[in-house]
């Protein structure tokens, strides 16, 4: 039985009414909501929502669903305005774009030409989230529109090269071209689940979730500082076969960090963590280290993302 906690919600005022108290309460830790569309339109039912998922110690995402015709620049300044006035972002809260604008009906006349543009927009909105100071984000798309639109992860900037998928289902996660595996953060699984306290929601399922064996960060945190300890009180050397194993281990788990920085991580958090177990020769303070965090888990990333 998969954890509540590694399954949330994509609520919007669609969902009239939610209880993000029970919701809490069932075990489950992260939210996702609708906060904007194109650069005027806000969810009324955003702000409420958002302060007491706050409140609650939930994860949040907040989402604009694009219009692409629409700047894209717009609409990244419209959501950030909107998720602001409801209070800002705490640690781990993250911004996403939801890129799959058919238009307004299968009628629509514009359906192909916004469909066109759609990669161009979603460039331009993560470009003015970088220069924002917001590089990390999740970008919401499906195979369905990802292929037509040429939505493809090497348009945007790494940190936002974290796909949450539709059209698809945790046993066969199926990819957009131009996405790897491990740029996977979420696949929605149904648009039609009742989970506590929200009923007929679209639900989604945590990469965490599909790889069981994938290490918390407490784990490598251990593992590096053993091997670090090994190294340093045996003289003649023979750690080395086993370090060599270690590393190659440790290989796999530099993915697996990418993966759990990209759902949100906080440097600051991983430092406090790391700063008291470096060597007496090698200490710092914790905001040395989450300098030097954030410069490696840059070039994680970018190696994560095939870059």
């Amino acid at each position: 039985m998969t954890d509540p906690a590694d399954i949330f919600a994509d609520v919007s005022h669609h969902q009239s009414a939610v209880d993000l108290d029970a919701y809490a309460a069932g075990g489950h830790r992260v939210i996702v909501m609708k906060a904007t569309e194109s650069d005027t339109w806000t969810d009324a039912t955003f702000a409420d929502r958002w302060r007491r998922a706050g409140r609650l110690g939930l994860i949040r995402r907040a989402y604009a669903f694009l219009r692409t015709p629409i700047s894209g620049v717009r609409q990244f300044n419209h959501l950030l305005d909107v998720v602001q006035a409801a209070g800002g972002l705490k640690p781990g809260d993250l911004l996403c774009q939801d890129v799959e604008d058919v238009g307004y009906g299968p009628d629509d006349p514009t359906r192909a030409a916004r469909i066109a543009r759609a990669a161009a927009c979603a460039a331009e909105f993560t470009a003015r989230a970088i220069a924002a100071g917001f590089p990390v984000g999740w970008t919401y798309t499906g195979r369905w529109y990802a292929g037509p639109a040429g939505l493809t992860a090497a348009l945007l900037p790494p940190g936002w090269r974290r796909g949450w998928f539709s059209d698809t289902t945790p046993d066969v996660i199926e990819l957009p071209a131009g996405w790897t595996r491990d740029q996977v953060v979420a696949v929605q699984y149904t648009d039609h689940a009742d989970l506590p306290g929200i009923l007929d929601t679209d639900a989604s399922i945590l990469l965490k979730a599909l790889e069981p064996d994938m290490p918390t960060l407490d784990e490598i945190v251990k593992a590096v500082h053993a091997d670090a300890a090994a190294m340093a009180t045996d003289p003649y050397h023979s750690y080395w076969p086993p370090i060599v194993k270690r590393l190659d281990a440790l290989a796999a788990k530099v993915d697996a960090l990418a993966g759990l920085v990209s759902s949100g991580v906080d440097p600051a958090a991983l430092a406090a963590k790391l700063a008291p177990l470096l060597p007496p020769n090698e200490a710092a303070d914790e905001a040395t280290v989450e300098a030097a965090l954030r410069h490696v888990l840059g070039s994680l990333d970018d190696t994560a993302s095939g870059v």
